[in-house]
């Protein structure tokens, strides 16, 4: 494994249509989601130009990357509770809190 990769590892990447993904998501647009990648980035640029941008600073970043944490996290929890024939997640069924804190 090269610098490049020990400093930036490909896994923590995210793309632009991540970006729209996150931030619909924690906005509680699920419909803008559910269309698509670019369809959502699309949405997500014309309401950023109607409401406007945000500054992209330190703090920006930080929310983003704890965002795409919670979504990646929820994810797969969603994915381990399909597989073991879950229909409903809920804490005590698929461990919730042990899964964010990272000690399942």
């Amino acid at each position: 494994m090269g610098e490049w990769e020990r400093h930036l590892p490909l896994a923590q990447k995210f793309t632009k249509t991540d970006l729209a993904k996150f931030e619909s998501t924690w906005d509680e647009e699920p419909h803008f989601v559910s269309r698509g990648p670019e369809k959502n980035f699309t949405e997500w640029t014309l309401a950023r130009e109607d409401e406007g941008w945000p500054v992209a600073d330190e703090t920006f970043f930080r929310r983003l990357v704890a965002k795409a944490i919670l979504f990646n996290s929820i994810s797969a929890l969603r994915t381990d509770c399909q597989r073991a024939g879950i229909s409903r997640v809920s804490p005590p069924d698929c461990h919730l809190h042990d899964r964010l804190a990272g000690t399942s």
